[in-house]
């Protein structure tokens, strides 16, 4: 089966973090694709840390998936 996410990839603005965050998953595209077009491409996120707020450079995208059942 397949599943199609609405994925945000995200790096430290000046550092060597990167994330990883799937904000949602879908059995079709066209819905995972309607979802993707309501929200932001790419933007910039201020992300709390245990040393205090960190930029991060953030792009989203669909990405398609295989489960196995």
């Amino acid at each position: 089966m397949k599943a199609y996410c609405v994925v945000t990839i995200s790096r430290q603005v000046n550092g060597e973090a990167v994330g990883v965050r799937f904000d949602r998953c879908f059995k079709d595209l066209a819905k995972a694709q309607a979802f993707a077009n309501g929200l932001a491409k790419e933007m910039t996120e201020m992300v709390a840390t245990p040393i205090g707020q960190v930029q991060f450079s953030c792009e989203r995208g669909v990405h398609e998936l295989e489960i196995e059942e």
